[in-house]
């Protein structure tokens, strides 16, 4: 957990979401033709980024998690410039583009 300095207010740019992998291309592009600012974040788990494997200890185990989070992940922005009526827009977004749940 993050501990939030006294007198500070915490900032959060991000808000991150699991989507199925094989949606997750079209629901991005969904929400950015809507105005939202979606990513898909991270090409890869940093295991499978061969910069970074090259100088992993040669007994490193798999990461099938991370691998995973890395083929799902889809970010929505919360910045202070965000809409008020972002969550709703977001669902309207989703529901259009890959159902509800």
């Amino acid at each position: 957990m993050v501990e939030v300095v006294p007198g500070a207010g915490p900032v959060y740019a991000r808000f991150p979401v699991l989507v199925e992998a094989s949606q997750r291309a079209a629901l991005v592009a969904a929400l950015e033709s809507a105005g939202i600012g979606a990513t898909m974040s991270y090409p890869s788990a940093l295991i499978d980024v061969p910069q970074v494997a090259a100088r992993l200890a040669p007994d490193q185990q798999p990461t099938p998690g991370a691998s995973d989070v890395a083929r799902r992940i889809v970010t929505l922005p919360t910045h202070a410039y965000s809409p008020s009526d972002m969550p709703a827009k977001v669902r309207s977004v989703v529901e259009k583009a890959i159902g509800s749940s």
